[in-house]
């Protein structure tokens, strides 16, 4: 199964430095990842892909403004 990979303005514009720190790896190995260009054989890099995949659905659902 072939990973889905991100568009650049995605990539972009989500907290790479953040999950880096969190998983104690470089900014470039988490955009890497994003870009579909490492395979998710390693632990770490499933675990980091499941977040990003966390944050752009906190990101892309839908949210009433209207409190």
């Amino acid at each position: 199964m072939e990973e889905e990979k991100m568009s650049i303005d995605q990539i972009r514009t989500l907290p790479k430095a953040a999950i880096a720190q969190k998983y104690g790896c470089s900014v470039q190995y988490v955009r890497k990842i994003l870009q579909g260009k490492y395979n998710m054989s390693s632990p770490r890099s499933r675990k980091i892909k499941k977040d990003i995949d966390d944050i752009i659905k906190i990101l892309e659902r839908k949210t009433d403004l209207r409190s």
